[in-house]
């Protein structure tokens, strides 16, 4: 019996864990690129957003710890941008 990875990855973009990294990385993308824009680091931003440490900032960005729509709203505001969510129609579940 063979194993087929297309089948096998077709059914994990169906995933809700492939779509909650791909939100991740939207994410990260979209802050550590703004941070880059402005010149600030995870310390900077640690000290904007109040967080323990830069540790405890970069955790959140990569999708260690799980946040608040309202974190990523104090996030976006921090750092200038307007945060967006829009939810269509899936091919998944119902």
């Amino acid at each position: 019996m063979s194993f087929d990875i297309q089948a096998a990855f077709e059914r994990s973009r169906k995933s809700p864990e492939y779509m909650r990294e791909g939100l991740v990385l939207d994410f990260a993308e979209a802050v550590c690129g703004r941070m880059q824009d402005l010149g600030l680091t995870y310390e900077d931003m640690a000290d904007r957003l109040d967080y323990n440490s830069a540790k405890d900032f970069k955790h959140v960005i990569i999708g260690d710890v799980d946040i608040t729509l309202r974190d990523v709203a104090l996030i976006c505001h921090v750092l200038g941008l307007k945060a967006e969510l829009t939810v269509t129609k899936s091919t998944g579940p119902a």
